[in-house]
């Protein structure tokens, strides 16, 4: 008679699959809390580049006096990815308007950009906040949007900065755990 159980060559094939299968899923859940944790270096990146614009746009609107329309467009050519793109739609659609309302179309083209960036939903409200306040300002009140602009971004920054490491740590452990548990769930 025959044994029935793990040791025929059926049962060892199903032994197998069950540690591909739970390797698998370890593997997984812990690439998707890699993935988040990646994800709040992204953000930090992108806030810092962002940072860094604003400071060339408000310098080449105080310094070079250039209009608001025309710096934008100077920025995104010097830019490349996301945010050249970004600038270079926003100075596109500025110049095809005698009178655009600049909040609406900075708004516009940060909806559109959603999805492509790390940016949460609180640093793009601050974006289109911004926006709207540099619309509708003189030179000197535009400037002021500025540094409104990057001293709210800058705290955002550092408090970001000061824990990073402990949210990358707890997405990286919370994805292994997931699938831990979730191995232990389905065995």
């Amino acid at each position: 008679m025959r044994r029935q159980g793990g040791f025929g060559p059926k049962g060892s094939a199903a032994v197998i699959l069950k540690w591909i299968g739970s390797a698998i899923v370890i593997v997984s859940c812990g690439g998707m809390g890699f993935y988040f944790g990646a994800e709040v270096e992204r953000r930090i990146r992108e806030l810092r580049q962002l940072r860094e614009i604003m400071f060339l746009l408000r310098g080449d609107v105080r310094y070079m006096r250039s209009p608001l329309p025309e710096a934008i467009g100077r920025i995104g050519e010097r830019e490349s990815g996301m945010w050249g793109r970004f600038f270079t739609s926003v100075a596109e659609e500025l110049a095809g308007f005698d009178v655009p309302d600049f909040g609406q179309v900075f708004g516009r083209r940060i909806n559109e950009i959603r999805k492509e960036t790390a940016l949460n939903r609180q640093d793009l409200e601050l974006l289109v906040r911004f926006g709207e306040m540099l619309g509708k300002m003189d030179m000197e009140m535009q400037l002021n949007a500025f540094d409104w602009y990057l001293e709210q971004s800058g705290e955002r920054l550092d408090k970001l900065v000061g824990q990073a490491d402990k949210q990358i740590t707890l997405h990286k452990s919370m994805g292994i755990l997931a699938g831990v548990f979730l191995l232990i769930v389905l065995l």
